[in-house]
């Protein structure tokens, strides 16, 4: 059960992550779409600079498309890289914020379980994560067609929104460090251990679809026209996963 008076204190915990990140997304957003025809020739030349995680094959024989640079630029790298810091951030300080700050004892006390608290955290960050994303989403498809630039906006949105997910996906398994390591600056250096360590499938083409973070830049919907509940699946189950562990963890921590 969410705690509405929780959920509000959250948003208003960490506004100043909504105004600093969410403005220079929205702000990179509007600039990016000009800048198609400056960047097509580098982004075409230069093999390294392709999205990761994603067949070099496959990218070759792309043309150099708007569709295309607003997905390998706008969702695969700024979009998918801002978001996972925030994600990172936010999952970090969340639960082990409380406990440095002894707050957590407080909310312990209150008629809330363990899973009250840690649902009510997990959509105040995924709110944050929601509002941040469809804001600089949306301002990139409004300075994309003020440039004068048709493209598919469907797709270009629907994998947007698979960044939002698999952001959230970061954000839950973060947050499960939070519950059992503080003050936050441990949770986060055995987070990011962690997350290197999952990300290194994606490295290596064989294995690929192991990797969320290729999940989260949806190629086999983008690319290859297969359904986009490939990545989406992938990531739910994961994030419920990492939620069901972290309501685990919370409610036997000592606090």
């Amino acid at each position: 059960m969410i705690s509405p008076g929780l959920w509000i204190k959250e948003i208003k915990e960490f506004k100043t992550v909504l105004y600093l990140g969410g403005g220079l997304l929205t702000v990179t957003a509007v600039l990016l779409p000009p800048t198609f025809h400056l960047v097509t020739g580098w982004l075409y030349q230069s093999v390294e600079g392709i999205p990761v995680y994603l067949s070099m094959t496959e990218v070759k024989t792309l043309p150099a498309t708007f569709d295309f640079y607003a997905w390998s630029m706008w969702v695969t790298r700024i979009l998918l890289v801002a978001s996972l810091l925030v994600a990172f951030f936010l999952g970090v300080v969340t639960l082990a914020g409380e406990i440095k700050r002894g707050t957590a004892v407080f909310l312990s006390s209150q008629p809330f379980t363990a899973r009250d608290i840690v649902t009510t955290k997990f959509f105040g960050g995924a709110s944050l994560l929601a509002l941040i994303i469809i804001t600089a989403t949306l301002f990139f498809s409004i300075s994309a067609l003020l440039s004068g630039y048709s493209f598919a906006v469907s797709p270009v949105w629907l994998s947007s929104m698979v960044v939002l997910f698999g952001s959230i996906t970061v954000f839950a398994g973060t947050l499960l460090f939070s519950s059992f390591f503080s003050p936050p600056y441990k949770a986060g250096l055995v987070a990011l251990a962690f997350w290197i360590l999952v990300s290194l499938p994606g490295y290596f083409e064989s294995t690929l679809f192991y990797s969320i973070f290729y999940h989260m830049k949806s190629p086999a919907y983008f690319l290859q026209g297969h359904s986009i509940l490939i990545h989406l699946g992938l990531l739910l189950v994961v994030t419920f996963f990492f939620y069901e562990l972290t309501v685990y963890f919370w409610d036997r921590r000592e606090l």
